[in-house]
């Protein structure tokens, strides 16, 4: 993918700014970390991670890519640009030197011949290949863009308070004249869409007016070819250009461009042929339409051969040959699912406030009548109207009417696949459960209800509980004060405030003698008996419990005082949190290291973030002020069900500036230091759980695979999270 950009070492972030469509979302975001970064020396950077690699797996290491000798780093399409004493060099990815740091300005290529550009004196600048040969030289006052197919565009920019008028050209890498500089103010370069360049020609034009009050002259935009060949006459207000990622400036994907004319909007093509009417007030970018609709090859107008405009303030949909698709009676048109073509496409629009949709073929699938509409992962609907929900199916068949409660958790489960086949679901204040085609299987008369596991679902009627079967009907009778899903073969059951385990059958297992009890996972299930927390087999004998932990963590700290213990997660790890540190222990009740951490993330795919250090972190919910443990009960609260969490939470960091972020495997063992920005970011990533998974995916390939930029001013460098043989 070729990026082109333009570096110079008076870089403003407006600058920045205005060049971000020649940037892919990664490169832009890259950048803007970089600005942030700047608080871990790269030699402390360097030493923690020596650190952490020797006492860790020797799996990994910290490789340097660039010593840490910089003032500044930043990361372009797989470049560094260095800066060292406002000049600024240039190495490849590898830590391969291409131009050293002596330039004032540097000219980036799509071919690799980058340019340093040095001033040879006050009027004359010079522009030096990577093989230390002078290319070409240009007066001070000329700007070059970035070349692409050999190609730039050389300008002299507009300056305040200079009455001399801007000129631009085109040049090639030896600064040979290909279209001369003066006869237009402005050039931007662009593309057919057949891979042929074409450059939008800006020209003063005279208005005609006669009225000293009123402009002479106006700017007008035409299209001229590679050679300087007028296409399109400078007639018109603007183009609405279209993006291709492998380019990443405006191009004509399409056969046509919108074009502005006498506060109009229309088409042209390249023939300067009126190919739609200049009839409409506006055109939304593709982006702003839906952020669903931006694909992997780009984005264009008139994506699967439709697009939305607006025409006296109403928006609607229309074809290529301006036919009209979805009706001007709208004040929003958005794209709500992605389909292959404009028929199997959907369109949310919105008249007031009030939701509906439309395919993209004009076929009315939901009346503008809803207050909001969502899209399930599975594929269908679900509409709310009021503190009502309905469901539609994946071809828009309306499956029912605003008929059940609004339950957000019980609305995402139907995504899910479930035991039994069986949704629950509420209604009228009741619950009860259906088919995935919303028929009903069990009747809506529980005052309380949990999904199906292993075959039996938790409901509770007049203030009993009992257990349903895969038919519907109670298998086990309303008897308990409370209950919990199965898990394992096993159901905590509570009679008489004590909490015990019964078998499928109902017969009792383990007698009720607990506070609290959990489903079992992994073999073991969480209790607790008085302030005592225990890890118990399905014979209820003990395996390990806090006095377990408190005996290895004496070993640590001086005076251990066991806040809380979590549930074993699907890595069969636990936490273990103290006033000072949180701990890992395994299903065996052995902490994994001898060190603690401020906080740990979840583990996904073998790794979790750590952090270590002063920052204050707040491990519950805050209540009237003050920090509240976590309990079973409120991780119930939090995330609905605390056996499908197996754990709390992640705390949000308050101040994180005095600490290590480190990468940490299954066996506790501290694999890397990881520079102190990252981890806050992903912190701050997953601090929600659900995009956890996600995030930690993310970062582990980006640990794996992409270099870290580290360090402060004068000490900047790249690093690289390297895997190596035993």
């Amino acid at each position: 993918m070729r990026k082109i950009l333009y570096f110079t070492s008076r870089m403003k972030w407006g600058s920045l700014m205005s060049v971000k469509g020649l940037f892919s979302r990664n490169t832009l975001v890259s950048i803007i970390l970089i600005f942030l970064i700047g608080s871990v020396p790269s030699q402390a950077f360097a030493q923690q991670a020596d650190r952490a690699t020797a006492a860790s797996s020797p799996s990994t290491k910290w490789e340097t890519v660039i010593p840490g000798e910089w003032d500044k780093i930043y990361p372009v399409s797989g470049y560094y640009v260095v800066f060292k004493n406002k000049k600024l060099g240039l190495f490849d990815s590898e830590g391969k030197l291409i131009l050293p740091a002596t330039y004032s300005n540097i000219v980036w290529s799509d071919t690799g011949n980058f340019l340093g550009v040095r001033s040879l004196s006050k009027e004359t600048n010079e522009y030096v290949n990577p093989k230390g040969e002078v290319a070409f030289a240009l007066p001070a006052d000329k700007e070059v863009s970035s070349f692409v197919s050999g190609r730039a565009i050389v300008k002299t920019p507009i300056r305040l308070f200079d009455d001399s008028i801007p000129s631009a050209g085109v040049i090639d890498e030896r600064g040979t004249p290909i279209i001369p500089s003066g006869k237009f103010l402005m050039l931007e370069r662009g593309s057919d869409g057949k891979g042929k360049p074409i450059y939008f020609s800006y020209t003063l034009i005279d208005s005609g007016k006669e009225d000293e009050e009123e402009e002479q002259t106006s700017l007008k935009v035409g299209i001229i070819d590679e050679s300087g060949r007028e296409l399109v006459p400078p007639i018109y207000d603007r183009f609405y250009g279209e993006y291709l990622p492998e380019q990443g400036y405006p191009s004509m994907k399409s056969d046509f461009l919108f074009a502005k004319k006498n506060e109009k909007i229309g088409a042209i093509n390249l023939k300067g042929d009126v190919v739609l009417p200049f009839a409409y007030d506006e055109i939304p970018d593709p982006r702003a339409v839906s952020a669903d609709f931006i694909l992997a090859e780009g984005w264009s107008y008139f994506e699967r051969g439709v697009q939305v405009v607006t025409q006296k303030n109403k928006v609607g949909l229309i074809d290529k040959q301006g036919r009209v698709i979805i009706p001007f009676r709208f004040d929003e048109i958005k794209g709500f699912r992605k389909g292959t073509s404009a028929a199997d496409t959907w369109y949310q629009v919105t008249s007031g406030n009030k939701k509906g949709l439309f395919t993209g073929a004009g076929e009315k699938l939901a009346e503008p009548v809803w207050d909001s509409i969502e899209l399930l992962t599975d594929g269908r609907i679900v509409a709310t109207k009021g503190s009502k929900i309905g469901f539609f199916d994946q071809t828009g068949k309306k499956l029912t009417d605003a008929i059940y409660d609004s339950v957000p958790s019980l609305t995402a489960a139907l995504s899910e696949k479930v035991d039994g086949g069986l949704y629950l679901m509420k209604k009228n204040g009741k619950f009860g459960y259906v088919t995935s085609s919303f028929q009903e299987a069990v009747k809506f008369e529980y005052d309380q209800a949990l999904p199906y596991r292993e075959g039996k679902a938790a409901v509770k009627k007049n203030g009993k509980w009992g257990f349903l079967g895969k038919d519907g009907k109670l298998a086990l009778p309303l008897q308990w004060q409370e209950a919990q899903p199965f898990g394992e073969g096993l159901a905590p059951v509570k009679s008489n405030e004590k909490w015990g385990y019964i078998a499928p059958s109902g017969k009792l297992i383990l007698s009720p003698q607990w506070d609290e009890a959990e489903p079992f996972h992994n073999g073991m299930a969480r209790v607790r008996k008085g302030k005592v927390i225990s890890f118990i087999d399905p014979k209820g004998k003990v395996l390990f419990g806090e006095g377990t932990l408190r005996t290895q963590l004496r070993k640590i700290e001086d005076y251990p005082d066991v806040l809380y213990m979590t549930a074993l997660d699907s890595s069969g790890i636990g936490r273990v949190l103290t006033r000072s540190e949180t701990y890992l222990f395994n299903k065996s009740g052995k902490l994994l290291t001898g060190e603690g951490y401020t906080t740990i993330t979840p583990f996904e795919k073998g790794i979790a973030l750590a952090f270590n250090g002063e920052g204050a972190y707040r491990r519950g919910r805050e209540d009237e002020g003050k920090a509240v443990p976590f309990t079973s009960n409120f991780v119930d609260e939090y995330m609905d069900y605390s056996y499908r969490l197996a754990g709390p939470f992640i705390p949000e960091p308050f101040d994180s500036e005095n600490g290590t972020f480190y990468l940490v495997n299954e066996k506790g063992e501290q694999l890397a230091s990881v520079p102190q920005y990252i981890g806050e970011m992903w912190f701050e990533e997953i601090h929600a759980m659900k995009s956890h998974p996600q995030a930690v995916e993310w970062f582990a390939k980006v640990s794996a695979r992409e270099p870290f930029i580290s360090g402060k001013t004068g000490s900047y460098g790249v690093y690289r999270l390297k895997q190596v043989t035993k």
